[in-house]
């Protein structure tokens, strides 16, 4: 006789992990109250519109000049040929952003450029796609990626937090001898991580963000 079969385990459906970037998860992270759900709907309502030709960032060329100067061992040669060349409203910006990218370079003794990962930071439903770094080469050796503020309205300290953690944990999973900095570019700031434990702190920052996140992110579906 043959034995009774067991039924197999009924699976509930899983949600699809919810994807962002970078700075649109730091953008929710740093409003307040109701602002938050206000901006994770405004974020979901971009990401499932019909996409449009055009776009990118502004301070692209810029940041692609500025790589090719420190590999150069030219910043300024080929910042100012850039300049030159660039319509005004553009140069104006540029030339804020580039003054405190010198100061940086000088102070913390920049002597060139290196390559950077690229990739997902992920925490329970939420995958945060961290692109877009700024490798550079201290003359002691030291190799860092920078997470740059190009924004006019200026960096609060807090705000640095969350991509601080997040991509710190990206390039440590990738086994990356880069130390991340954020850098606020047009004060010519940096922050980065002190020590162990403002990196844990840091970290279960970023994961009650994530979740947080995900709920705004589900909520506004409705």
């Amino acid at each position: 006789m043959t034995p009774p079969r067991t039924p197999a385990p009924v699976r509930e459906p899983q949600s699809p992990p919810v994807h962002t970037t970078l700075q649109r998860f730091t953008d929710m992270a740093n409003a307040r109250g109701l602002e938050r759900a206000r901006v994770v709907r405004s974020q979901r309502r971009r990401t499932e519109a019909v996409p449009r030709d055009g776009g990118g960032d502004f301070y692209a060329p810029l940041l692609a000049t500025l790589r090719r100067g420190l590999q150069a061992g030219g910043v300024e040669r080929a910042l100012a040929e850039l300049l030159a060349r660039s319509a005004p409203g553009r140069r104006e910006h540029f030339a804020a952003v580039a003054e405190g990218f010198v100061q940086v370079v000088d102070r913390l003794q920049v002597v060139g450029a290196v390559p950077t990962q690229r990739g997902p930071w992920r925490h329970a439903e939420l995958e945060v796609n961290v692109t877009g770094l700024f490798g550079v080469r201290l003359a002691d050796g030291e190799q860092q990626a920078w997470v740059l503020h190009k924004k006019a309205a200026p960096l609060e300290e807090r705000a640095a937090d969350l991509p601080l953690s997040i991509v710190d944990a990206m390039l440590a999973a990738r086994s990356s001898p880069l130390r991340v900095r954020v850098v606020d570019l047009r004060r010519a700031e940096v922050y980065g991580i002190d020590d162990d434990q403002q990196r844990a702190e840091l970290r279960d920052l970023a994961q009650a963000e994530a979740e947080a996140y995900v709920s705004l992110w589900r909520a506004a579906a409705a």
